[in-house]
Parts: C-alpha cells; sequence; structure tokens
C-alpha cells in the first residue's frame, strides 16, 4: 500500500492539532486554576457547579436579608427602649401629682413635664433606619406622625350636668382647641320646644362666641371663628344637658400617616421575618398617645380621678411595651441563629463547588509535561518530513 505525501501531511499535521488543542486545554487549566473551564470539559460536573452557584448565590441574599432584617429590629429595639423610659417618668409624674395635695401650680409644671415627654415620644414613633420609618409600616418612607391633626376624644368638664359618651371625628389640617359651651339646658330636639337645648362655639379659648344654636342633632358640625365649618364634628350620646356644660376639642400633635402592614424579609425559601413592629399596634389601638394627653389634661384641670385613670392607663402600657420588647429580643435571637445557619450552608455550598471544580495540580502538571512533549515531537517529525519552510507556515 502506497503512502502518499498528501496522507503523511494530513496525519502529521492532525497529530500536531490535537497536541496543541490538548497543550491549551492544559495550560488554561493551570492558569485558571480550574478543572473545568468550558461545558466539553466536563458537561456533567459544571451542570452541578452551576446548581451549586445558584443556591450559594441565594443564601448569600438570604444572609443579607437577615441583615437588613437585625439592623431594622435592633433600631426598633433601642427605640422601645427608650419609650419604656419615656412611659416610666410619666408614670412617676402621674404618681407624684395624683393626690388631693397637690398645688395647681405643681400640676401645671407636671402637665408641661407630661408634653415635653409626648414630644419625645413623638420624635420616637418617627425614628427611621437608613431612610426607613420604623413605625410607619410599609409607607416606611413617609414619617408615621405628623406634628398636626390629632384629633383628641373631647374632654368634658367636671363640673357637667351631662355624664354620656361624647365622640369625635374629621379632617383637620393644623393644632387648634374649640370650647362647646351649652348656654341653654335641655336636650335633642326641636326648635320650637323650649326643652331642646342651644350650645356655642369658641375657637379662641373663651374670648370669643358664635351665636346660639339650637341642639337638633346629636351630631354637632365644630365652626371656627368666622362660622366656617372646620371639618370636625362632635356626636352626643342622647342625654340631658346642663346650661353651662362645657367641652373641649382639641386638635394637636401627633395624626398617625403610617399603617399597621409588618415589613417581612425572606430568610429562606420557606420563612419569612417581621422586620417592624406596627406603629398602628403599638401606638395607636393601645390608645398611647391619647392617654399621654389626657394625662397632661387632668393634671392641667386638677382632676385627681382622671390622673388616677391614666395611672391605669399607663401600667397597662408599660406591660404591653414589655411584651414587644420580649418579643423584638426573640425575634433578634431567632435571626442570629437563622444567620448562622445559613452562612454555614453557604459555605457548605461553596466547598461542594470546589471540590467539583478542583484542580489535581500534580496530575495536571504531568500530564501538561507529557502533552509538551508530545507535541514537540510531532512537530520535529513534520520538521524532517517537510520544508522547514512549510513548517514555519504552519
Amino acid at each position: 500500500m502506497r503512502v502518499t505525501n498528501h496522507s503523511m501531511f494530513n496525519n502529521l499535521t492532525n497529530q500536531v492539532n490535537r497536541n496543541m488543542t490538548d497543550y491549551y486545554k492544559l495550560n488554561e487549566m493551570i492558569s485558571t486554576e480550574k478543572r473545568i473551564n468550558r461545558i466539553s470539559d466536563d458537561p456533567a460536573g459544571l451542570n452541578s457547579a452551576m446548581r451549586h452557584q445558584g443556591n450559594a448565590a441565594a443564601y448569600e441574599q438570604y444572609v443579607l436579608n437577615v441583615r437588613d432584617a437585625e439592623e431594622s429590629l435592633r433600631a426598633t429595639d433601642m427605640a422601645l427602649n427608650r419609650i419604656q423610659d419615656i412611659l416610666a417618668k410619666a408614670r412617676e409624674i402621674a404618681e407624684t401629682n395624683a393626690t388631693e395635695t397637690a398645688s395647681p401650680m405643681e400640676r401645671q409644671i407636671a402637665a408641661d413635664q407630661i408634653q415635653e415627654l409626648i414630644s419625645e415620644m413623638l420624635g420616637m414613633a418617627n425614628y427611621k433606619v437608613r431612610d426607613r420609618y420604623i413605625f410607619s409600616g410599609t409607607d416606611g418612607e413617609f414619617p408615621a406622625y405628623s406634628l398636626e391633626g390629632r384629633v383628641l376624644p373631647p374632654l368634658g368638664s367636671t363640673e357637667n350636668l351631662y355624664n354620656e359618651i361624647v365622640t369625635s371625628e374629621g379632617e383637620y389640617a393644623g393644632t387648634a382647641e374649640f370650647l362647646i359651651k351649652f348656654v341653654q339646658a335641655g336636650d335633642v330636639g326641636d326648635p320650637d320646644l323650649n326643652t331642646t337645648a342651644m350650645y356655642q362655639i369658641s375657637s379662641d379659648g373663651g374670648e370669643t362666641w358664635s351665636e346660639a344654636t339650637y341642639f337638633t342633632n346629636l351630631t354637632i358640625p365644630i365652626t371656627d371663628a368666622e362660622g366656617n365649618e372646620t371639618g370636625l364634628t362632635m356626636t352626643f350620646s342622647p342625654g340631658a344637658l346642663g346650661e353651662d356644660d362645657l367641652f373641649r376639642l382639641q386638635v394637636v400633635p401627633g395624626k398617625f400617616l403610617g399603617n399597621g402592614d409588618l415589613v417581612e424579609f425572606n430568610n429562606n425559601m420557606f420563612s419569612r421575618v417581621n422586620t417592624n413592629v406596627s406603629g398602628q399596634a403599638l401606638f395607636e389601638d393601645s390608645g398611647f398617645f391619647d392617654t399621654l394627653y389626657q394625662l397632661k389634661n387632668a393634671l392641667q384641670h386638677g382632676n385627681v380621678n382622671e390622673i388616677s385613670e391614666g395611672l391605669a392607663h399607663l401600667d397597662q402600657l408599660q406591660t404591653n411595651m414589655q411584651m414587644q420588647v420580649t418579643t423584638t429580643g426573640i425575634e433578634l435571637n431567632r435571626l442570629e441563629v437563622t444567620k448562622a445557619n445559613l452562612t454555614m450552608l453557604r459555605e457548605n455550598v461553596l466547598e461542594n463547588i470546589q471540590s467539583i471544580e478542583k484542580l489535581d495540580v500534580v496530575e495536571v502538571l504531568t500530564r501538561f509535561a507529557m502533552t509538551e512533549n508530545a507535541l514537540n515531537a510531532s512537530i520535529a517529525a513534520l520538521s524532517k518530513i517537510f520544508p522547514q519552510g512549510l513548517i514555519n507556515y504552519i
């Protein structure tokens, strides 16, 4: 059988190409220190490594979520502990002035102190981490409380004949105080009946009063000094009203702007963790600010019974706050355990990836030396049979 120059050339060049391919492949392994650099190196191994890399990325994101959750909960824990201090101070003030022996001046000083605590409390309720207000719920980009617009439950004078429930509703921009005084005793009814009560409204602390109006509906629209409706109303339960019965309606700082929703983070593919405390539940549903404002008013007007009621409410608020502090501490401990577990899982996955891609350096260097020798030998063989110029060209 005759072997042509063409066949010999093809065989030798194919051998050189194969040796060069193996040479470059091994050289790439040595330079990258990886056994798998492309899918052809090990399709099954590369597929397994990619799955592990996806898991590692997921665990890393879960760890970041847990860290963000920890940051938020630690800030919440700090705020709750400060709120506990404020409640303790408010209770101390109330207890000191809950007796008949306290003078009007002492109670006014105490009322001013309670107002300072309210202002500090509003600051804590608007506490934020980074750019999120922690008590605003899912509306965390906005403050939880405004410095106006909170409509308090109406206050009745201790000397009133009327002793039923009065409620208030409506929206008001700003702060204000309205006095509602009944100038004719009676009840709700027709203006033609002499049993129908009449009332006046003042928006300047009693300096000036509106014209007397018949009490023809249990719900009274509150008007300003010019007689314009303010958007506020007071609703009375049925009952007899006495002449000079007086009620006070206040709009103060502390309108709640947030919501009661909880902000949740994924801490693994099957579990979520709350990263905030509901401002709605903590402050609004518990009557937190209403209690402090009512205590302030009770101190200003020397109402010992309401001061005592305020003490009872403060005790309940302290109990609620302690429970919330405990719950937040439990969540923080849970996050610590979760973060440790996620970190360990991620490290295990990275170790698995390394074991798949790991390079046996001794073996590869040995193969590289053998391949290099084979490449040199095939080139040498080719150069002996064909002109050097052609070999250089190849």
